[in-house]
């Protein structure tokens, strides 16, 4: 026994000390946008974000790759093109940002370009006008050049701990300038795009009350919460998350308790939500 709550605390150092990825979008390798909005808000010829095979590859011939792109930026057409990402709950993680691997080079980015990130909390999907009523967080540089063939080149943002909130959605911007960014180059394209964290905030870090117990710990069939006076039983939902900070089960809250039985033995969170007040508390499923 003493072996194996040695092992749980080192997997727990390794994870918290290790790079969290809590959402990804690898267009290299099936990532898709149909959970994001893409908005044109320029209006000018209705050119905008897409999926696309990169640029390079479709005059040049070579092996195609799976992008996100804009192309042909050689205009006021691509004035004010959005990307926003889908709803994010970054409330219990430290130390987060936005991870952008993007192609430069021969018909990519050739020149240097600019993104500009927004950043804004709402339970519903932002419009533009949303985002706009605050400026970006962060100015997002893409360095180009001519080589052949482009290179891929990853890129890290850091977010702003005021937005390690639930319900923060981001969007990606471009806008065209005849005197700045972009206006030399063919293509800004994006081969991935992730949000990841330093580590995940443990209880005594979080700015919320802890009264809520776990019956039994560690667990093997049945996760049930004696609960105090910090979170109400109305209205209560839970989600239990590993500690790579992936959400595994979310359920709202049944005083028999969640069925843990087809989740793998190893260190997880349960996080209770209800509406007013979060709890987070560690357990162990045997």
């Amino acid at each position: 026994m003493k072996k194996i709550i040695i092992l749980t605390f080192l997997l727990f150092t390794v994870c918290t000390q290790a790079q969290l990825e809590i959402a990804s979008w690898d267009f290299q390798n099936g990532g898709d946008i149909s959970e994001w909005t893409i908005a044109d808000n320029d209006a000018v010829n209705g050119s905008t974000w897409a999926l696309r095979d990169n640029y390079y590859s479709a005059i040049m011939g070579a092996a195609p790759i799976n992008v996100l792109s804009l192309n042909n930026l050689g205009g006021p057409g691509f004035a004010d093109e959005w990307a926003i990402l889908p709803v994010q709950d970054l409330s219990f993680y430290s130390g987060t940002h936005l991870n952008l691997d993007y192609l430069k080079g021969f018909f990519e980015a050739e020149s240097d370009m600019q993104l500009l990130l927004y950043a804004f909390v709402s339970e519903n999907t932002p419009t533009v006008a949303n985002f706009l009523t605050s400026t970006p967080i962060a100015t997002i540089t893409l360095i180009g050049d001519f080589n052949d063939p482009p290179l891929e080149v990853p890129l890290v943002v850091n977010i702003p701990a005021t937005y390690n909130v639930a319900n923060v959605h981001f969007a990606l911007v471009y806008k065209w300038s005849p005197t700045g960014e972009g206006a030399p180059s063919a293509a800004l394209e994006l081969t991935k795009v992730a949000i990841t964290a330093d580590q995940v905030l443990d209880i005594k870090d979080a700015a919320v009350r802890t009264n809520t117990k776990i019956k039994q710990n560690p667990v093997s069939e049945t996760l049930r919460f004696n609960l105090g006076n910090a979170v109400s039983a109305a209205g209560l939902s839970i989600k239990l998350y590993n500690f790579s900070g992936m959400m595994v089960k979310e359920s709202k809250y049944d005083e028999a308790g969640i069925s843990v039985s087809d989740l793998s033995a190893g260190a997880y969170f349960a996080v209770l939500n209800d509406g007013a007040s979060i709890e987070r508390l560690k357990f162990i499923k045997k």
